[in-house]
């Protein structure tokens, strides 16, 4: 989305809404949480949304119904982080901390210095980003994907943050800092489930070009590319940090909400990577240092080094508030100093940006 002209609308209308909606931004706007929409048919599976993603346009002399209609839209509040690649290393600060140059080879987005002897607070206090907002200093880091024994460098990630299946939005808490979270095996010999693993060629129009499926898809249409997209577990214990063994969190179950020992309902958060290739042909990854392997070993990891204020009130107003708040990012900033702020409600009308 962009922000355009403006639009006059009544006061009601402006009531109805949580303001500020010049948080976002529309880089990556024509990507939505439907590319992964088939993975919302798998039991237990993390639900990615739908629609286009965009927050809906007010228009001149909306009542208050309509506005809430428009820009609340029920159980399916999120924000996404717009992600540059950063850099590749053999590097692995959950799995290997302290070992650098002896992991597989990752790709990582998101803050500019992760590395082997990184922690949240290293993470935070560097400050540095590749994303489109700075205040996302975390650290998202995937296998470093072959084909046909070439590397191949992502154009970019886009991180998704959402209501999980079977939670309701109220229950839902921001990320504690430092916390870490693995998706995916990276020693599976068989395909892993989709509402973790999945592979897909983006979407078009705001709707998937193909379904989601377990392996990269053979070959991509005209125009579209290769996506691989990790789904994190959603259900923290409450308790542990640490995500090296796996067992700190768990995923959402369909109509029972989080399971037993897990019951601190979190964000979904979904990794989409975009690749430059339209081929699904002799795509591997990276395994020990100098090897590679099937795509069964796809999987994600993620340390928790957001500026902890902003992330809670970005679940606050988005999650919480069930907002299409799209892409956060710095054409509106500066998005920290405003986001708890209430639009003044003018006796008549109030101006609001027209997003087109």
């Amino acid at each position: 989305m962009r922000i355009g002209s403006i639009a006059m609308v009544s006061a009601a209308a402006v009531a109805a809404v949580a303001v500020p909606v010049l948080h976002f931004t529309g880089a990556a706007a024509s990507t939505t949480p439907g590319a992964t929409a088939a993975a919302s048919t798998t039991p237990g599976a993390t639900a990615v949304g739908g629609g286009t993603g965009d927050i809906a346009v007010l228009n001149k002399g909306g009542s208050s119904a309509k506005a809430s209609r428009l820009m609340r839209l029920d159980r399916v509040g999120f924000f996404r982080s717009s992600c540059g690649y950063s850099h590749t290393a053999n590097d692995d600060p959950i799995l290997m901390p302290g070992m650098p140059g002896m992991a597989m080879e990752h790709d990582f987005f998101s803050n500019t210095t992760t590395n082997a002897d990184s922690t949240a607070s290293s993470l935070l206090a560097a400050g540095t980003s590749s994303c489109l907002s700075q205040e996302d200093t975390a650290a998202y880091w995937a296998p470093t994907l072959f084909q046909n024994g070439q590397q191949v460098t992502p154009k970019r990630m886009l991180a998704y943050y959402q209501i999980g299946v079977g939670t309701e939005a109220s229950q839902i808490q921001a990320m504690p800092f430092g916390l870490e979270l693995i998706a995916g095996n990276e020693k599976g010999t068989t395909p892993p489930p989709l509402n973790v693993i999945s592979w897909n060629c983006g979407t078009r129009a705001g709707k998937p070009i193909v379904p989601a499926t377990d392996v990269p898809p053979t070959a991509c249409p005209s125009g579209s590319t290769i996506h691989l997209a990790i789904h994190f577990p959603n259900c923290w214990d409450g308790v542990n940090l640490n995500g090296a063994t796996q067992t700190n969190a768990a995923y959402s179950v369909r109509g029972m909400g989080c399971p037993a020992g897990y019951p601190v309902a979190i964000p979904a958060l979904t990794m989409h990577i975009n690749y430059p290739i339209s081929s699904g042909a002799g795509i591997q990854l990276s395994s020990a240092p100098g090897t590679t392997a099937s795509v069964d070993t796809a999987h994600g990891d993620f340390i928790n080094a957001w500026n902890e204020s902003f992330l809670t009130s970005m679940v606050d107003e988005c999650i919480h508030g069930n907002l299409r708040c799209g892409t956060i990012g710095s054409a509106n900033q500066p998005l920290f100093n405003v986001l708890n702020k209430q639009v003044k409600r003018p006796a008549k009308t109030a101006r609001v940006a027209k997003i087109v």
